[in-house]
């Protein structure tokens, strides 16, 4: 019994100083861990380390700011990393729990809040041609990425201070986008929270491909507005303007 008290000693001393060595890893180690299958994110400056730290990260040619993280816990089987992370100092601010995956391309977030300029459709829909001006605000309870591409979500999207920018600049009002579903079934209803806009459509979200089937009516009053329909479409004598935008998802990871 002494014996196997003695090991179990060893075992758990070694353990603690293994942890210890780890957890004081520059944090340049975690983030070559954390987005190593990535094929969109990169990551320089970092500071601190595995266990709090930050880091400049970037999607493409977009600077996404300074990611700051602290850790909850490393576990070793599953190979898998728990923490808070806060990104900010850019156009995009967001905070979420995150549970990676290591060794496989696999991220979740959780209670998650984004806030980020509305041309961010443009970017996300690689829709260039789309120029929209207000502001995203996202709540998203949770959030599964598999592959690179959107696996599943659960949560909400507001369009803030909704305009159409070009030609004819166009306020739209508020318009929020409620999220449900997982692996090739990704639902969003959309609807309008306070005009001048009338909103109502449906955003289908599979790994490959998105579609959005709206129908847009401004009232007959809204002059200006009824002239960006006409820009966008062929506007029913109702008023109403029926669209559908489809296209390839982009890699998100």
């Amino acid at each position: 019994m002494r014996v196997v008290l003695i090991v179990l000693g060893v075992l758990l001393t070694v353990a603690v100083f293994a942890w210890m060595i780890v957890a004081r890893l520059p944090a340049g180690y975690l983030m070559d861990a954390v987005i190593a299958d990535s094929s969109r994110i990169t990551w320089s400056q970092a500071n601190g380390t595995m266990w709090q730290g930050s880091a400049r990260i970037a999607s493409g040619k977009y600077d996404l700011g300074t990611l700051a993280w602290s850790t909850e816990t490393l576990e070793v089987f599953p190979p898998r990393w728990k923490g808070h992370v806060e990104l900010s100092g850019a156009e995009v601010q967001a905070t979420s729990k995150v549970v990676r995956r290591l060794l496989s391309d696999h991220v979740t977030l959780q209670d998650a809040t984004v806030t980020a300029p509305a041309n961010w459709i443009q970017h996300i829909l690689n829709a260039p041609f789309l120029l929209l001006g207000g502001e995203l605000r996202g709540d998203v309870r949770t959030l599964e990425l598999a592959d690179g591409r959107l696996h599943s979500l659960q949560g909400q999207a507001r369009w803030v201070n909704a305009s159409i920018d070009g030609r004819i600049r166009t306020r739209l009002g508020e318009i929020e986008a409620v999220f449900s579903g997982d692996g090739s079934a990704i639902v969003g209803e959309l609807t309008d929270r306070n005009g001048p806009l009338s909103v109502a459509g449906t955003v289908r979200i599979s790994p490959d491909t998105y579609s959005v089937d709206l129908t847009l009516k401004a009232p007959a009053e809204a002059i200006q507005l009824r002239q960006a329909l006409e820009v966008l479409g062929r506007v029913q004598p109702n008023g109403e303007l029926p669209l559908r935008i489809t296209g390839p998802m982009i890699d998100l990871w």
